[in-house]
């Protein structure tokens, strides 16, 4: 298995497993994927948007995406989207990606890695696994324009 940076060519195939996997449990969400492939793109263009692909063999199974976050303490890494092929999940692939993701971030003098995610989903529980603290003393909170 291969971990690398995210480039231009891997969109489709990453556009592909997102679909997949969130139309499944527990999301049963539908997305147009000509948006998906967007918000993808935007990660391949610059340096504070990261993102990492997953391949077995010549087959990309899985990728994660983030933003190097500027603080005016030490920058931080927002995990916006891990993603594995459904019929990949429970290998341990996302723990290995989460490691690669942690040394990358440390060359870069990056030392903390933040994410939002739903309790009740299964992610919780992932994140909790492999090292991730829920944050007591904060809210996710939104605004609709």
């Amino acid at each position: 298995m291969l971990i690398r940076n995210m480039t231009e060519e891997d969109i489709d195939n990453c556009v592909n497993i997102f679909g997949d996997a969130y139309s499944k449990e527990p999301w049963n969400e539908t997305y147009d994927l000509d948006k998906v492939r967007e918000f993808l793109k935007k990660f391949t263009l610059n340096n504070i948007y990261i993102g990492w692909v997953v391949l077995k063999g010549h087959q990309t199974i899985g990728f994660a995406i983030g933003i190097i976050m500027p603080s005016i303490g030490k920058d931080y890494f927002k995990i916006e989207d891990i993603c594995i092929r459904p019929d990949m999940q429970g290998k341990g692939i996302g723990r290995q990606l989460i490691k690669k993701i942690t040394l990358e971030l440390k060359n870069k003098d990056i030392d903390s890695i933040m994410l939002n995610t739903i309790k009740e989903f299964p992610a919780y529980r992932f994140y909790l696994m492999n090292g991730f603290d829920e944050i007591k003393s904060s809210s996710t909170m939104i605004l609709g324009t």
